[in-house]
């Protein structure tokens, strides 16, 4: 039972890829978010040719059949929205690790495309459905709440259908009282209704939530517009803005909607307080990437006024130099081929420990680490693993049988250094 507030979707959808037959089981985890971020990617491409045969409903038969209309208008489109969104590095960093964050994005993006679909009570339902689990993933899922209600509305469809949905997957968050104390770590104690609360409410991090300082608010503003423009890259972000100005000409109430709920995710992301909080922006990087498809579709439409047949070529050209780009300028940041601190720091760890040692960690880098090569790769079943902070949850001190003060009664091993060169000293007591 990880974290608060639980995690409970991405808990079993992680679960079952440990089972593919295709790696240990951290590859088969970072495999999750690499399919869910490609998905993502995909369902942006897709909502951007939708948009593009709706536009194209209108035209004369002829005109859409035509090679120039019809393969570079939607292929162009879809692709420049799909990859724009996939190689900013913030969501390329997310796709390579074990996080909840490149699955979240995936619901998202889902959400958006199930939400500008809703037309029956089915629709709505599946909406309903997907929307709560993907609050599973994260919990500021509950940002769209107002976005696809007004898509409900504007399709008036059965409130009950996407009611229905919603209840059926709200059931998810029975998982941690259900796995409580059967796996080799339970956050909190979900088997009473206040331990449960206190867990999938997010109890523990509330004081992260609009905690830094307003002198800081501006500078953390800039650098969220600086990484994800020079993320897309001047290409991507100019169609981007072009994109949504045209949007907004031709349906200003959704503007509006997607605008704040965009605007949502970003005041919530400046004013957290934690050191990645700026992958909180990712769904707002998602919903400003659907202008993408939109401005491309405008520029070559423009440029097809200028040039006839020829403008396609060239808004190729643009997008495959934009993607050579952002790959060139960012692969060597972004990969991690060769990282393997976490495995290195876990073998020298485990090679000083004496045996039945207690191992107090005071970084979660060190914890996690540990707790891997402890648990799922099952090596020192001897050693106990402590986190120091965690001893101040009374729930936290009778699943490792510690109290802070027994904790200085025994011989414990402290752990120095979380980089390349780990140093372990332990101490005796009686």
């Amino acid at each position: 039972v990880p974290h608060p507030p639980g995690y409970p979707a991405y808990t079993m959808l992680a679960h079952l890829f440990t089972r593919l037959p295709c790696g240990n089981t951290a590859y088969c985890v970072n495999l999750l978010s690499a399919l869910s971020a490609a998905g993502a990617a995909g369902v942006l491409a897709l909502m951007s040719d939708e948009g593009r045969k709706t536009k194209d409903e209108s035209l004369p038969s002829s005109s859409v059949l035509r090679p120039s209309s019809f393969v570079f208008r939607c292929n162009v489109a879809a692709l420049a929205t799909a990859w724009g969104f996939a190689f900013i590095p913030l969501v390329w960093q997310q796709a390579i690790i074990a996080e909840v964050y490149a699955p979240f994005a995936l619901c998202v993006a889902l959400v958006l495309w199930l939400a500008s679909r809703v037309v029956s009570p089915r629709g709505a339902f599946v909406l309903g459905l997907v929307w709560s689990i993907a609050l599973g993933f994260h919990l500021t899922a509950l940002f769209l709440l107002p976005l696809v209600l007004w898509h409900v509305w504007r399709a008036r469809a059965p409130w009950f259908a996407f009611v229905a949905g919603a209840t059926l997957a709200s059931v998810q968050w029975l998982y941690p009282v259900w796995r409580a104390g059967r796996g080799a770590i339970t956050w909190g104690d979900p088997t009473t209704l206040t331990g449960w609360w206190w867990l999938v409410s997010g109890a523990l991090y509330r004081d992260y939530v609009f905690a830094v300082p307003l002198d800081a608010w501006l500078e953390r503003a800039a650098f969220f517009a600086h990484t994800l423009f020079v993320g897309l890259g001047p290409i991507f972000g100019a169609c981007a803005l072009v994109g949504w100005w045209h949007i907004t000409r031709a349906h200003r109430s959704k503007t509006l909607v997607y605008g704040a709920t965009m605007l949502a995710y970003l005041v919530f992301a400046i004013g957290y307080n934690s050191a990645d909080s700026i992958s909180l922006t990712i769904p707002a990087a998602i919903i400003f990437c659907i202008g993408i498809g939109a401005g491309v579709t405008r520029l070559l439409e423009t440029l097809r006024a200028w040039w006839g047949a020829r403008a396609g070529v060239f808004v190729w050209m643009g997008v495959l130099v934009q993607v050579a780009l952002v790959l060139m300028l960012n692969w060597h940041a972004v990969s991690l081929t060769n990282d393997r601190a976490a495995i290195r720091f876990g073998e020298q760890v485990l090679n000083q420990l004496p045996p039945a040692a207690v191992v107090v960690t005071q970084d979660d880098r060190a914890t996690f680490t540990l707790w891997y090569f402890r648990y799922v790769l099952g090596q020192r079943a001897d050693v106990r693993i402590v986190d120091r902070d965690l001893l101040a949850f009374e729930w936290y001190q009778r699943q490792v049988g510690l109290t802070p003060a027994q904790l200085e009664q025994v011989s414990t091993c402290w752990i120095e250094n979380c980089c390349d060169d780990v140093r372990v000293r332990c101490v005796a007591r009686e």
